[in-house]
């Protein structure tokens, strides 16, 4: 009955695909007026967790989950940006959200995010973490496709050492580098 009144104002709707709820732009603005600046990072926080959790390891046949999410793991990165936050799940997040983005070739979101994700690792993991190195990884991937590649070499070869000393010269994902 609530759901139905709020659809009679419109101030909610129906998604397109009649699973989700859409919150009517003023409304969201209103509830986050109301909050204090504590609460509002926390229920960024809690965003950052919930697609994170949701959003697909990035494949071809995964493409449709990934364009469903889009727009919530993009704002998710606003979220990290504006609180800064420094959740081990929001790097991951930007990580998939990058590599994503690189693979439907829109190389500067892409670059944006995977250079997000990097900062985050190194903030929370320190900068010799595997997760740095993949981070690394990624964005020397990406700015191969972009034929930046005096800059891919750099970064691959800051993966590659940080890999070397993590795991060791025989480990796949040195080899990977």
């Amino acid at each position: 009955q609530a759901l139905a009144n709020l659809r009679r104002f419109s101030l909610i709707s129906h998604g397109s695909d009649r699973a989700t709820l859409q919150i009517h732009r003023i409304v969201q603005d209103v509830l986050s007026d109301t909050l204090t600046s504590e609460q509002q990072r926390d229920w960024a926080r809690q965003a950052v967790l919930l697609v994170n959790a949701v959003f697909p390891e990035v494949a071809f046949e995964a493409w449709t989950d990934c364009e469903r999410y889009l727009p919530q793991a993009q704002h998710c990165a606003t979220l990290i940006d504006d609180f800064q936050l420094t959740l081990q799940e929001g790097a991951l997040l930007l990580e998939r959200l990058g590599f994503y983005c690189s693979q439907r070739a829109l190389f500067t979101e892409a670059a944006r995010y995977l250079t997000q994700a990097l900062s985050l690792y190194e903030d929370h993991l320190g900068t010799n973490s595997i997760e740095a190195a993949e981070a690394l990884s990624s964005l020397a991937l990406l700015y191969a496709q972009e034929a930046r590649y005096q800059e891919a070499e750099e970064l691959q070869q800051r993966a590659l050492k940080l890999r070397e000393q993590l795991c060791g010269p025989d480990d796949p994902l040195t080899v990977e580098s």
